[in-house]
């Protein structure tokens, strides 16, 4: 997902060394003791789990840049 200006000031990019393990959080929903259970989905399971997510954050984006802008 590209990052706009304001995640962009306020850090996103110190995620980045954090490198594949950002995906292995993410699938886990934040929780370690499901760190094994991520690395026994296949590669599509996982792909297509992150591409949702990451649609899913786009939609929440542009819908409260909506909402705010109707308020």
């Amino acid at each position: 997902m590209q990052s706009d200006a304001i995640e962009i000031e306020a850090g996103v990019a110190n995620f980045d060394r954090f490198g594949e393990f950002n995906a292995i959080y993410t699938l886990a929903g934040g929780d370690p003791t499901k760190f094994d259970a991520v690395f026994n989905l296949s590669y599509s399971e996982a792909f297509t789990t992150l591409a949702r997510k990451a649609e899913e954050a786009r939609f929440q984006k542009r819908l409260n840049r909506i909402i705010n802008r109707n308020t």
